[in-house]
């Protein structure tokens, strides 16, 4: 998987910016093929939980999920 957006934020960025870094990040890690058995569920909290603990590390802020998505 190439570099997602969320391994560019600071803990200078913006909410806009960490949102939108978030929401690219997630459409690209659920375009990659899912693991040999994993389900599309198993699949979204993968990408889920990876992208939120990156952006996590590198803002300092805590997130947790949009349950919208």
């Amino acid at each position: 998987m190439s570099p997602l957006p969320v391994e560019k934020l600071t803990k200078g960025s913006s909410q806009e910016a960490i949102d939108q870094a978030i929401s690219e990040s997630y459409e690209m890690c659920m375009h990659e093929p899912a693991k040999k058995g994993e389900s599309v569920a198993d699949h979204q909290k993968r990408c889920g939980g990876m992208i939120f603990a990156m952006a996590r590390e590198h803002t300092g802020k805590m997130m947790k999920p949009n349950k919208r998505r």
